[in-house]
């Protein structure tokens, strides 16, 4: 089961589609009920997936939200996919700052070069990847911060971080589930490959 936490972002609705697609069953988990649902619904027998959508705001303003990410984001039974808001919820568990972008974007395309690694993690041979932008706030791409556990992928246009990955973990600075992002289902096939 992938649980999709809203955040009042009418994009939730297109996440759900994409991962349905998947043929993964999915549930939407309302904004008034994510806290809750991260600090006590997710004990679980068997593996789960949970995917932090998009929302507004910084991720400071989330505090108690927060604090359940940091909590989870290393079980081994769990999948936790970030989109937008949700990869800066990630970013900000990690340690990572999270600032106003340098180069804020609303409903822009990028394209993206693919580094062999994140070609392997999404399963394609794509070298370059259109992604549809929706930001005002990014994840600084600075060397001594980084993670030594996982890797990143940055936006060559301003050194912002554009995905972070981990086992059990991926997050996206870019809404895959939009449009204007070319292959849009490669981006939620790590969900599926966590829990077939």
């Amino acid at each position: 089961m992938v649980h999709i936490c809203d955040f009042d972002d009418s994009f939730t609705y297109n996440i759900y589609s994409e991962v349905s697609q998947l043929g993964l069953k999915a549930r939407v988990v309302p904004k008034h009920g994510v806290k809750e649902f991260l600090e006590t619904n997710i004990n679980t027998n068997g593996k789960l997936a949970i995917v932090l959508g998009p929302g507004p705001f910084h991720p400071n303003d989330y505090p108690e939200i927060l604090n359940a990410v940091k909590k989870i984001m290393h079980r081994r039974d769990l999948m936790l996919m970030g989109i937008c808001l949700g990869h800066q919820l990630i970013a900000r568990a990690l340690g990572l700052e999270v600032k106003r972008s340098s180069n804020p974007k609303h409903g822009e395309v990028e394209v993206l070069k693919l580094s062999p690694r994140a070609q392997e993690i999404l399963g394609t041979n794509q070298n370059t990847i259109s992604v549809q932008r929706y930001n005002s706030l990014g994840v600084e791409c600075s060397d001594n911060k980084l993670p030594e556990w996982g890797g990143v992928e940055c936006f060559e246009s301003n050194k912002e971080i554009f995905m972070i990955s981990s086992k059990g973990l991926i997050s996206y600075q870019f809404h895959p589930e939009s449009v204007g992002t070319s292959f849009r289902s490669l981006f939620f096939r790590p969900l599926k490959s966590f829990l077939l």
